[in-house]
């Protein structure tokens, strides 16, 4: 508990003699009669000596006298004691400091009264500053026997001499060491990484393990967009992801610093310049303290940023900015040269170590005169042991400074005699050249009579050579950002060489700096004139190699740095003779190789002789490491913008529509002019909004149209075609063909595509597939048996309806295999026509022809000539007729009108309805003319055998799946049907299973086994008779050998699967099934029939 003394006035003593100060006067002043020390008129004089001595020290010092140990202390040691000041005056140690006696002063008063003296380094101390704040400062602590006349130990002398700037300055160069180590470990790690991502994610994960952070990572800084799209991340295991994009207006205070400078928060719940939006959006994302260094193209325009983050607040110190600004510019510029070859970092020893440590000194010193009075020398009196540590000069007991050193500092003597003369102590800062150390000094006079003062001193030349260093050090790195910053600038390589030259240049005062890049080719090297000073002439723009062949370009290919300090030196060697005449007279000259070649170096030329340092050669090294990449990403760069200008002058004159979507945003980035052709509309719409492009495709086309970007953006190439409607009500069809376009990582960042218009190629193929069925329907549709011959009667091919009337095969046919269907009786006559056919000028004749059941009918055959351009017979083309059936069809005449009436009434709902379902499928009227067409020939088909039956006949299955085929296919040898004849079908059934199996047969046509050479078809079939009910039939379609498209290709489902799956169920009671197999259609129908199958056997 502090008291207050009231000072009462005594008689006046001499003693102290001329101290002045709070404590002098309060030593005066004290009855120290009530002390075990008693009066101060009985102190001895080793007492009054040790007092005189304390209270001439200008650092903290205690005097510990007698056996009770009381106290006394200068001024300096009132703010160690602070509010035990001044009750601990005059007082016993063990009460005073009783809480610290036995665990620390006892010992060191035990060692003392052996004699013995001892020193404590760093000892921190909690101290009061002037605006009542605590702060910590450091000492380093003497406790010094003090002798009384009879060389007893009568006391301890107690100095304290404060080291908190030392070791600020040691913990400084600590964390810039740990910093270069750090750094020099990031720039090797990222010279390993090739793609952006890879070296992000390395920077953050080695920055995170350093600084202790539970979040860092990359972000890319779209302004125009107000978002920042987060790249790869560190962070602690039980905190979620950052991922995708975080909206700058979320933090705007925290945004608006970031566009300035780097951006550092140490609590951000507490920060009252934070807004809430701000606050709210860390806490999101667990963030209590965060610093935010940024890469920068103009001012206020940050594009690139690195956060770094700790869940609870922090205090940042500088060394940890600076760290996290250098790790954020040195993963910035791996990150923009990551396709640029990099050359292995030159690392450099930065820092010089300072001393590890820094005991102070002491020492006592008689200043000597001469004769007229001047100060002219000193001898050293006595001395602790660290003094020898701080000097390294031996023992100086009893010698002259001009003894020890020959010629010391003139201003040590002059010091000493200015503090005897003036009585002042004084603290300086003085270098002793002869030592080559710098020290801080405190001296004070010590005895006026005897001209002695007392010197404490610290040798601080390591600390100010730590400061130097670091100061060049962050002279460098300042600039080193200004070249990086100038640099970005501009985008073209002698741009930047300039900006980089100019900036160097100034820097060293350099008379000229170049950038040279070797072509081995030519066995020449290309050079950049980057700066000259004024007056400097031009370097030659390409250097022919063999005139500089010698060491220079020796050292230069083994990647070595040539340094001369004086080129004159150097005569007689070409290379050093063919600069000295350009007036080179100091070089300094920086390769960088790649894969064992030299590529480039930057040279610094001097017009006069210079003593190049370490500092400038590591500085052009790294400028040298920076400058290359630039370089490089400015020609590629501009190789790009060159590629584009191509690719777009291309695309611009193209009839194709081309466009570019950016994988990401999912928007144009690019779309030709041949759009608005193609589309009917300008390109400005859908630029802004993809989606109007879907709005022009036609509804039912639009799920297929809008699967081909979706599988794009997966890597899969994709071909679509779609209709469009253009604004004036037209149609067009659009084939489509999408494709992924990858980045150097393989990833797909944007989908190239070419839109092409096959409106009239599809309308062609339409048209010619619509004439190709009506010849077929045609032939196939007619009651005629339809051939072709050659030569005499030699026929090459038969019509279906021959191989389903006779049971020939095709094959079977040809040639004169026809005749064996002939009558026996009618053959000769069939030859004699044939033979006479040529010169008559066409064949006809009368003959029976056998039925496939065994009968003979007779039939009309006639044939015409189809003749080639020079009149000659080259084939005929021939038909039979069935008059047999005519004959018979007049007899039942009567019969037939009552049957076709019923017959046309049925027939009349089946047309009804094929129009209703067709016109439901079709896209437009041409297309329901075609499909209406096929359906009504299936329809002519059926009606043509009921046509030809009696009275109690009916339509067999073999017969109405040979007519179906038969009408359709040439291919008999990629069909086959494997079925017994002669099962009868109900009337009701015939036309709606006719046109079942019409539709799959169209489409093996069109899409399966009877389109492609490699399919073929199979038509099983077979009666089931139960012993109730009805018989079935069940009929097999198999097609195999189908090359299938893709599910989301494949026709989309249509009346022919419609009508079997539900029509037939639902008119017919049949069980059907439908099914798209991996190589073909495959179809299952049971049906009921005629009940007369229950009777007989069928062949």
């Amino acid at each position: 508990m502090q008291q207050t003394i009231a000072i009462q006035p005594r008689k006046a003593v001499e003693w102290p003699f001329g101290a002045a100060g709070e404590m002098a006067r309060r030593i005066g002043a004290h009855d120290w009669s009530a002390t075990p020390i008693g009066p101060i008129e009985h102190w001895p004089q080793s007492l009054r000596t040790a007092v005189d001595l304390m209270l001439a020290m200008p650092g903290p010092a205690t005097i510990l006298w007698g056996p009770e140990h009381v106290q006394l202390y200068n001024d300096a040691y009132i703010a160690i004691a602070q509010d035990r000041h001044p009750a601990n005056l005059g007082r016993p140690v063990a009460e005073g400091w009783a809480d610290a006696l036995d665990q620390t002063i006892r010992p060191l008063l035990q060692r003392a009264a052996r004699g013995q003296s001892t020193r404590l380094t760093d000892v921190a101390v909690l101290l009061r500053s002037k605006d009542g704040q605590d702060e910590e400062r450091v000492f380093d602590t003497d406790w010094s026997p003090i002798r009384d006349e009879t060389g007893e130990v009568a006391g301890v002398l107690q100095t304290l001499t404060e080291t908190t700037d030392r070791r600020r300055a040691q913990f400084a160069l600590r964390a810039n060491q740990a910093s270069q180590t750090f750094l020099l470990t990031l720039s090797d790690r990222l010279r390993l990484e090739s793609d952006p991502q890879s070296i992000a994610r390395t920077a953050v994960s080695l920055l995170a393990k350093h600084l202790g952070l539970d979040r860092a990572y990359v972000a890319q800084v779209d302004k125009a967009r107000d978002v920042a799209v987060i790249g790869p991340e560190y962070r602690r295991a039980d905190l979620a992801p950052v991922a995708g994009e975080l909206t700058l207006s979320d933090f705007p205070e925290a945004f608006a610093r970031v566009e300035k400078a780097t951006l550092v928060l140490e609590d951000i719940a507490g920060d009252p310049a934070l807004s809430i939006a701000d606050k709210r959006g860390f806490a999101a994302l667990h963030m209590g303290a965060v610093m935010v260094a940024s890469a920068r193209k103009g001012i206020a325009n940050p594009v690139w940023s690195l956060l770094v983050a700790t869940e609870q607040p922090r205090s940042w110190t500088p060394s940890e900015i600076a760290l996290v600004e250098n790790t954020a510019e040195r993963t910035w510029t791996a990150i923009e040269h990551a396709r640029a070859e990099a050359a292995l970092a030159v690392s450099e020893n930065k820092y010089r170590l300072l001393f590890d440590s820094m005991d102070e000194a002491f020492a006592l010193v008689e200043v000597l005169k001469d004769d007229e009075g001047r100060w002219i020398d000193f001898r050293f009196l006595d001395a602790n042991p660290a003094f020898m540590h701080h000097t390294s000069m031996p023992n100086p007991i009893g010698r002259t400074a001009t003894e020890l050193l020959g010629s010391p500092n003139p201003r040590w003597t002059q010091l000493y005699g200015q503090v005897l003369d003036t009585g002042e102590a004084i603290r300086v800062e003085e270098t002793e050249h002869t030592l080559d150390r710098t020290f801080d000094l405190y001296i004070f006079r010590l005895n006026r009579e005897k001209n002695q003062v007392a010197i404490l001193f610290t040798d601080i030349t390591a600390r100010n050579q730590a400061e130097a260093s670091l100061r060049r050090s962050e002279e460098r790195q300042a600039f080193l950002l200004a070249i990086g910053d100038a640099m970005r600038l501009h985008t073209d390589p002698a741009g930047k060489v300039e900006a980089a030259a100019r900036l160097l240049g100034e820097r060293l005062q350099a008379s000229r700096v170049l950038y040279a890049e070797y072509d081995w080719q030519r066995n020449a090297a290309n050079v950049f004139n980057g700066w000259f000073k004024d007056g400097s002439r031009p370097f030659p723009t390409l250097l022919h190699l063999e005139t500089f062949e010698g060491e220079v370009l020796s050292h230069l290919k083994a990647g070595r740095t040539v340094r001369v300090d004086d080129v004159g030196l150097r005569s007689g060697d070409p290379a050093y003779d063919a600069i000295a005449v350009i007036g080179v007279q100091a070089l300094l000259s920086v390769p960088l190789l790649s894969e064992g070649t030299l590529r480039i170096n930057l040279s610094i030329h001097q017009h006069e002789p210079r003593a190049w340092t370490d500092d400038e050669v590591a500085l052009v090294q790294e400028v040298a490491e920076r400058l290359w990449p630039e370089v490089e990403r400015a020609r590629a760069e501009e190789a790009l913008r060159k590629s584009e200008q191509r690719w777009r002058e291309f695309a611009d004159y193209s009839a194709d529509t081309l466009y570019i979507v950016d994988a990401e945003t999912r928007q144009l980035e690019y779309l030709s002019p041949a759009y608005e052709e193609m589309w009917g509309e300008p390109r400005a719409a859908v630029m802004a909004d993809l989606s109007r492009w879907l709005a022009t495709v036609r509804p039912e086309d639009r799920t297929g149209a809008s699967e081909g970007l979706p599988k794009a953006l997966t890597g899969e190439g994709q071909i679509i075609e779609y209709r469009i409607v253009r604004p004036d009500g037209s149609q067009r069809w659009i084939r489509d063909t999408a494709f992924p376009i990858r980045d150097a990582a393989g990833c797909v960042r944007r989908i190239g595509g070419i839109a092409q218009d096959v409106t009239f190629k599809n309308q062609a193929e339409a048209a010619i597939a619509e004439s190709e069925q009506r010849l077929r329907s045609l032939v196939e549709g007619v009651p005629q048996l339809v051939w072709r011959a050659t030569g005499v009667g030699k026929w090459t091919w038969a019509s279906p309806q021959w191989t389903r009337f006779t049971g020939q095969t095709e094959g079977d046919s040809h040639g004169l295999g026809w005749l064996e269907a002939v009558h026996p009786e009618d053959r000769p006559a069939a030859m004699v026509a044939w033979e006479h056919a040529a010169e008559q000028g066409g064949f006809e004749v009368a003959y029976r022809l056998r039925h496939i059941d065994g009968r003979y009918s007779w039939f009309n055959t006639r044939a015409t000539p189809v003749r080639g351009r020079d009149g000659a017979i080259v084939e005929w083309l021939g038909t039979s007729t069935d008059i047999h059936d005519l004959r018979e069809l007049q007899e039942q005449q009567k019969v037939l009108v009552a049957e076709l009436q019923h017959r046309t009434r049925n027939l009349m709902a089946v047309v009804r309805s094929t129009a209703d379902k067709t016109i439901r499928s079709s896209t437009d009227l041409a297309d329901f003319r075609a499909r209406f067409r096929e359906r009504l020939d299936a329809l002519a088909r059926v009606q043509g055998l009921l046509s030809r039956l009696n009275e109690h006949d009916r339509v067999t299955f073999d017969e109405l799946i040979r007519t179906e085929l038969s009408a359709l296919t040439e291919t008999a040898e990629r069909v086959t049907l494997v079925g017994p004849s002669g099962l009868a079908l109900r009337s009701s059934t015939v036309q709606t299973l006719a046109m079942a199996l019409h539709e799959l047969a169209t489409n093996a046509l069109k899409y399966g086994a009877l389109r492609h050479s490699s399919g073929h078809l199979t038509v099983r079939w077979s009666l089931e008779v139960p012993n109730e009910g009805k018989p079935m039939l069940h009929v097999d379609w198999c097609e195999s050998g189908v090359p299938m498209p893709p599910q989301a290709e494949a026709p989309r489902r249509g009346q022919g699967r419609e009508l079997i799956e539900r029509a037939l169920p639902y008119q017919l009671s049949a069980v059907t099934t439908y099914e798209l197999g991996s190589d073909g259609v495959h179809c299952t129908i049971r049906v009921p029939v005629s009940a007369s199958n229950k009777e007989g056997a069928f062949a």
